[in-house]
């Protein structure tokens, strides 16, 4: 293959878009085989009537629906039928008992009426024979309705009732029948109680013979009668009804329960449930399950695909996190799909917030945990309640992992959320006043919490040398000072260093009013001049009265100024500092033209024979807000410094006009920083430059001119000594010797050396006589040496010298004919402000004394 196609083919693989892509189906192919193992469950060659080889348990939450449909036909089968009522069966009950109430009064009349007509001619003998031939006639006419009416009760019925009262009664007795018959359902299931109140009813006339009211209960049963029939539409629709909510009620065979035994007859139910749920055996792929998981995952993944970008792809800040991404995701379905089984709360889901927020974006981290709980969702069966406490779970250490500095904050995440997530877990359970039902799963989910924070603070360690991240944390400790690369710096080119250091603040500062990331923006600060090591004694900061340059050409002292950003980069990458770090070393000049060696080398030759290429950074323009930061920085200190007039005013008109300069050239138009980030940077940078180079006192070489010591430095009758600076030692780090106080008459001086003990000054304390206030810079061993008149015997006290590499001891003052005064260690330390950068390691700064 050609070498050009192959350059452009790694180049396409690189590309952020294509690599992205690449990458997420990588990682949909790994999901789906994890996903696919678990999701299609293990199928059995079974066959109905054969004895069982297996116990075979239900691999997830099935539904019976055999069982289901037969309970539901059950149901159905047992609803009670729909009737409706037939006039016809109404009109015959009433008939019936017309006739039979008929037949009654037809004897009675019929005897009453023989015996009214005949009385007279009518001996006691035929009485007698037409009171038995009526009786034996009625108690006949009874039995065709199936009433048996005894002799004594035909005989009474008459006799002794009046034809009006049986017409009365029968009345009565037919008005009750038709009301049941046509305004009630009789029914094979309430016909014995409305006979029973038919019944009820006739006892409780008042006025009637209770012989009638007996013959009259008894014909009740047979009076009454069904008067309704099954309405099959009706019926049928009430079955279907009730089969229907059956159906809705469903048999469910929970995940883990067996369903057959080893060496158990498969029955043909068995066979249809586990046929039915594709757990046998039939030699062909399961297609149905492969699609359906092919599809979710696609899906899933497109609408987050969607989603990560609409909120921006730049969240994902180079392909490194992108495949980062992929990783986690990966690892941590597969631990999950592997103790899922022990118990679904002991599935360490958190690890997957807690390291992306860490090591990418807390966005990105509370949307790849939906994602992750969605895929397990194909497999784990994860109820609403469970996946409420994940979601809230995973939103809350995602949330706290936030810019996370410290190991500490693992630590927090870790109690944290196991607090919160039990404490939830708790509040939805179903019975919360048995603890007994649920403590079990609330120790396992505490301790997977535990463990989740814990191990995701040894995987970062593993990420970030994996994939050389940019962590809070990494870049904390490579803004130490404690490296390799910042040792040298300090070492080789303190006044770099220094620099570093100042532009380091600065723009953390800015980042943090913008919202930047300021570990990025401090971490690239104090290694964007690290390319300086090559040649330090070419740069400004770091030479002491000796310019290279004034004999070197202008083109040649740019090229060497423009190489060091190439060699910065290329001491980062060997250093393996992260991406973010390198990228602010190589972009911080962007493509700006060195202007000093350019004008220089136009005044010697002229324009037109200069070219400006010549002088112009390689670039790229900073890509980053962090990097932009940094260039603005670097150009604002270093013109301060070199500026006379350092007062608020002028630096804030500097600070103005390089923000201004850089902003016309196009240098900060592809690192999205805004108009109102350009005010806050430059409000920033001129309350940091303004209180690092603010005006101090100006000290006269006579401090008697002052007009006055320090409250408490002359005692009362004391006389203002005169001070005489000694001259410096040969070796600032050996003392000068001290004399001797001589008597009061002559004063001689005291020297007095010191070592910086503290940043801020204080004046030396006195005993016995006044003496001036003494200072020294904290910058590097200085040993600084000043006189003190003594005008009376005392006791002065004065701090001991300490010395780095040479010891003296603490001299002993003398007085002619005085007693020997000792020196005493002052309560307070001596120090002298710290000399600017610049000055060479050792000196004293400024004119201070």
């Amino acid at each position: 293959m050609d070498t050009k196609v192959k350059r452009d083919f790694f180049k396409f693989l690189r590309s952020r878009k294509y690599f992205t892509l690449l990458v997420a189906i990588m990682t949909t192919a790994a999901v789906f085989s994890v996903v696919y193992g678990v999701s299609t469950p293990r199928r059995y060659p079974l066959r109905v009537g054969e004895r069982s080889r297996w116990d075979i348990s239900a691999p997830f939450e099935m539904e019976n629906r055999i069982q289901s449909e037969r309970y539901a036909e059950e149901a159905a089968r047992a609803a009670p039928r729909v009737y409706v009522r037939d006039p016809d069966l109404s009109a015959a009950i009433v008939a019936r008992a017309e006739t039979f109430i008929n037949v009654i009064t037809q004897e009675h009349n019929h005897y009453r009426d023989s015996v009214m007509q005949a009385e007279p001619a009518l001996s006691g003998a035929d009485l007698q024979n037409l009171r038995d031939e009526t009786v034996t006639k009625l108690c006949d006419q009874a039995i065709i309705f199936r009433v048996a009416i005894s002799r004594e009760e035909a005989m009474s019925i008459i006799t002794d009732v009046s034809r009006a009262e049986l017409d009365s009664f029968f009345g009565e007795y037919l008005a009750k029948i038709r009301d049941l018959a046509e305004n009630t359902d009789i029914t094979a299931d309430n016909y014995n109680d409305y006979v029973a109140s038919l019944w009820r009813s006739i006892q409780q006339t008042m006025y009637a013979n209770q012989n009638l009211k007996n013959v009259a209960s008894l014909y009740a049963q047979s009076a009454l009668n069904v008067n309704v029939v099954i309405d099959d539409e009706q019926t049928k629709l009430a079955q279907d009804r009730i089969r229907e909510q059956n159906l809705e009620r469903k048999i469910i065979i929970p995940r883990g329960k067996r369903i057959i035994s080893v060496d158990e007859v498969v029955t043909s139910s068995q066979y249809q449930l586990l046929d039915e749920y594709g757990l046998i055996e039939d030699g062909e792929l399961d297609v149905e399950q492969l699609v359906k998981v092919l599809f979710v995952l696609f899906g899933i993944a497109v609408l987050f695909h969607i989603y990560l970008s609409s909120i921006g792809m730049e969240l994902l800040e180079s392909n490194s996190q992108v495949l980062q991404l992929g990783c986690i995701i990966v690892v941590v379905l597969t631990v999950c799909r592997f103790l899922y089984p022990v118990h679904p709360l002991a599935m360490p889901i958190y690890i997957a917030p807690i390291l992306i927020a860490y090591l990418i974006n807390t966005r990105v981290a509370l949307v790849i945990n939906i994602y992750i709980l969605s895929v397990l969702s194909l497999f784990a069966g994860i109820d609403v309640k469970t996946m409420l406490f994940f979601i809230i779970g995973g939103a809350l250490s995602a949330i706290m992992m936030m810019n996370a500095s410290t190991r500490a904050r693992f630590t927090l995440v870790a109690f944290s959320l196991s607090t919160t997530c039990v404490f939830l877990f708790i509040a939805l359970s179903n019975d919360i006043m048995n603890p007994s039902n649920y403590m079990l799963d609330a120790a396992i989910l505490f301790v997977t919490c535990i463990a989740s924070s814990f191990l995701s603070m040894g995987l970062v360690a593993l990420m970030e040398s994996l994939f050389n991240t940019a962590t809070p944390l990494r870049l904390t400790e490579l803004s130490s000072g404690n490296t390799p690369l910042l040792r040298r710096l300090s070492f080789e080119a303190p006044g770099t260093h220094h620099h570093s250091l100042m532009v380091g603040y600065m723009a953390e500062t800015a980042a943090l009013a913008i919202g930047a990331n300021p570990f990025i923006a401090k971490a690239g600060a104090y290694y964007h001049d690290v390319g300086k090591l090559a040649s330090p004694s070419y740069y400004a900061e770091n030479q002491y009265g000796v310019n290279p340059h004034d004999q070197t050409e202008p083109e040649e002292s740019a090229r060497i100024i423009i190489s060091h950003t190439r060699a910065g980069v290329e001491l980062c990458e060997k250093s393996k500092l992260p991406k973010q770090v390198v990228n602010i070393v190589r972009e911080h000049h962007g493509d700006t033209v060195l202007a000093f060696f350019y004008n220089k080398a136009i005044k010697q030759r002229g324009e037109e024979n200069v070219l400006a290429e010549a002088f112009r950074y390689p670039g790229p323009r900073p890509g980053s807000r962090e990097a932009a930061l940094v260039m603005i920085a670097d150009s604002c200190e270093a013109a301060v410094r070199s500026s006379e007039h350092k007062d608020e005013a002028k630096i804030a008109e500097w600070v103005r006009k390089i923000i201004q300069s850089k902003a016309e050239d196009g240098q900060l138009e592809f690192c999205m920083i805004s108009m109102r980030d350009m005010q806050i940077i430059e409000q920033n940078y001129v309350r940091v430059l303004t209180g690092f180079y603010h005006t101090r006192v100006q000290y006269p070489d006579d401090p008697m001119q002052i007009g006055q010591y320090p409250a408490g430095l002359l005692e009362a009758g004391a006389t203002a000594p005169a001070l005489a600076p000694a001259p410096m030692p040969a070796d600032p780090l050996v003392a000068p010797a001290v004399p001797s106080v001589q008597s009061a008459a002559a004063t001689a001086p005291v020297s007095v050396a010191a070592l910086p003990t503290a940043a801020a000054a204080v004046p030396m304390a006195t005993t016995g006589s006044a003496a001036p206030s003494v200072y020294v810079t904290d910058t590097a061993p200085v040993a600084v040496a000043t006189t003190v008149p003594m005008t009376a015997p005392a006791s002065i006290a004065v701090p001991t010298p300490a010395f780095t590499q040479a010891s003296v001891p603490t001299p002993a003052l003398t007085q002619a004919n005085a007693p020997t005064p000792s020196l005493t260690q002052a309560s307070a330390p001596i120090a002298m402000p710290a000399a600017p950068a610049g000055d060479a390691p050792g000196s004293v700064a400024g004119n201070t004394p």
